[in-house]
C-alpha cells in the first residue's frame, strides 16, 4: 500500500463515528477568491467542466494520468489510479535532463522538443505575456496551475479524489509565456525548461501547505473531538478570501521564499530564490500577495495568528499560541503522505501530449517495414537497428516493454524527423 493511501484513514474512522460534522457531504465551498470551482462539484459523477474557459475556451474534464494512461475519459468511473504519479515527475525535476525524462514517461512528449516549437496562446487574446500572465493570476491566483482538494470534502468523491493537483497544460502555456517576455522567474537568463521547472515547484510547494493546513487542523479535531477544519473554511476563509486578511493563501505564498524542499530541487540558494520569487508574487492578487504576513511582526507572527485562527475558528482574535503550535510544524511529514494527481484537458491538446510512449512491438513493426536494409540484434533488453551500416541501440523498459527517452531521441534524429513526427509514423504503421 502506497504511503498516501494510508493518509488520514484512522483519523477518517474515528472522527466519522464521533464527529460526522466534522464533513461536507455536499456544498463544499469553491477553493478559491475567484468563486469558480476548477474541478468541479463535490461527489460529482458526471463529466465535470474545468473552469479555465479563461484560457481554454472548449473547456476540459479531469483526467488523471497514471504512468501514461488517461482516466476518467467519460465514463465517470476510476478503472484504476495512481496516487504518486505527481510526485514521482516532481521528484524528477532536480534537473533538466531527468524533468525531460519523465515527461517521455507520463505523456510521450520531448519536453524540450514541445516547448521549442509551441507557439503561445496568449497572442490571441493579450499584448504581451506579461499583460496575460497577470490577467490569468488576478482570477486564478496559484489555483491557475495547481489545485488541493481537501480529504474533509472530497473522501468519498470518485470523479476528483482528495490530494494535490497540477496542471501541465497550464505550466507548460505559463512556462512559454515567462520564457518570451523574460520578466518573471529568472526567464532572461535561463532556458525555457528551467523557467517550468521553477513554477512547477512553486506550484507544488504552494498546494503542499494547504495539506500541511489540513492535517494541522485534524489532529486538534482528533484531540478536541470537534469539527475544527470545517468551521474554519466555512467561518474564516470564505470571509477572508480575496482581501489582504487571506493569511492562509498568504501563507502558502510565503513558504516558497524560505522551503529547503524548493532550494534543494531547484538548486538554489535562499537568496536566489527570493530574488527570482518575490517580482513574481507581487503581481497576484489580494491576500496572495501579501507573502511579508502584514500586519503581524513577522511572517513567524503571522503563522501564529493564523494558526489561532485555525483552532479557535475568528478571524480577529486575542488568543496566543507558540511557533511549535503552527501548521509549519506539519512539515516534518512526508511530501508523498499526500496523493499527487496530474490533470490533463478533455479536447485534444495543443501541445500534443502522446500519454503513451511506443510499445516494442510497435518500434519492431515499424523498423522491419521502414529501413529497407535493416535488422534486429537482441541482446537482453535491448535492439539493434542496423540502417545504411549505422547502429542504432534502443532501450525498452522491462516492465512496460516502451521505448525509452534516449532510444527514441535517437531514432527520430537519425530519420531526420522531430520525436512527435516519428511517434506518428510509428503509430501509421
Amino acid at each position: 500500500m502506497k504511503k498516501s493511501e494510508r493518509t488520514f484513514v484512522p483519523e477518517f474512522r474515528l472522527l466519522r463515528s464521533e464527529v460526522p460534522d466534522a464533513f461536507w457531504e455536499s456544498d463544499y465551498p469553491p477553493p478559491h477568491g475567484s468563486g469558480r470551482n476548477v474541478l468541479g462539484g463535490l461527489h460529482d459523477l458526471r463529466e465535470t467542466d474545468f473552469s479555465f474557459k479563461f484560457w481554454y475556451p472548449r473547456g476540459g474534464v479531469v483526467r488523471a494520468v497514471d504512468q501514461r494512461r488517461v482516466f476518467l475519459d467519460g465514463s465517470g468511473q476510476w478503472r484504476e489510479h495512481s496516487t504518486t504519479a505527481l510526485h514521482e515527475v516532481s521528484s524528477a525535476s532536480k534537473d533538466e535532463e531527468s524533468f525531460g525524462q519523465a515527461f517521455w514517461r507520463y505523456f510521450g512528449v520531448d519536453i524540450e522538443e514541445l516547448l521549442q516549437e509551441y507557439k503561445p496562446l496568449w497572442t490571441n487574446s493579450h499584448s504581451n505575456a506579461s499583460s496575460a500572465i497577470a490577467a490569468l493570476v488576478e482570477t486564478f491566483g496559484m489555483d491557475a496551475f495547481g489545485a488541493y482538494l481537501p480529504f474533509h470534502a472530497y473522501f468519498k468523491s470518485p470523479m476528483t479524489p482528495w490530494g494535490m493537483y497540477l496542471f501541465p497544460e497550464k505550466l507548460i502555456e505559463a512556462a512559454k509565456w515567462m520564457h518570451k517576455d523574460a520578466v518573471f522567474l529568472g526567464a532572461d537568463k535561463c532556458s525555457c525548461l528551467t523557467v517550468l521547472r521553477r513554477l512547477w515547484w512553486m506550484t507544488y510547494r504552494h498546494e503542499l501547505f494547504h495539506f500541511h493546513v489540513e492535517r494541522f487542523a485534524t489532529k486538534f479535531e482528533i484531540a478536541y473531538r470537534r469539527p475544527i477544519y470545517r468551521p474554519y473554511v466555512e467561518r474564516v476563509r470564505i470571509a477572508v478570501q480575496g482581501t489582504d486578511d487571506w493569511l492562509e493563501e498568504a501563507l502558502a505564498q510565503a513558504v516558497l521564499l524560505n522551503s529547503t524542499l524548493l532550494q534543494r530541487m531547484l538548486g538554489l540558494r535562499h537568496w536566489d530564490v527570493c530574488k527570482l520569487l518575490i517580482p513574481f508574487l507581487k503581481i497576484f492578487p489580494a491576500g496572495y500577495e501579501n507573502y511579508e504576513g502584514k500586519p503581524h511582526q513577522s511572517i513567524s507572527a503571522a503563522h501564529e495568528y493564523f494558526a489561532a485562527q485555525i483552532i479557535h475558528t475568528e478571524i480577529n482574535h486575542s488568543k496566543s499560541v507558540t511557533a511549535m503550535v503552527t501548521p509549519l510544524r506539519e512539515y516534518v511529514e512526508d511530501k508523498e503522505s499526500v496523493p499527487g494527481y496530474l490533470v490533463l484537458g478533455k479536447v485534444a491538446s495543443p501541445l500534443r501530449f502522446q500519454l503513451d510512449a511506443p510499445r516494442m512491438d510497435e518500434v519492431e513493426e515499424y523498423c522491419r517495414s521502414s529501413v529497407p536494409d535493416g535488422d534486429r540484434l537482441e541482446s537482453g533488453d535491448r535492439r539493434i537497428v542496423i540502417d545504411n551500416n549505422e547502429r542504432i541501440e534502443m532501450n525498452f523498459d522491462k516492465v512496460r516493454k516502451e521505448i525509452d527517452f534516449a532510444s527514441i531521441k535517437a531514432l527520430a534524429h537519425h530519420r531526420g524527423m522531430r520525436v512527435h513526427e516519428l511517434i506518428s509514423e510509428i503509430r501509421r504503421k
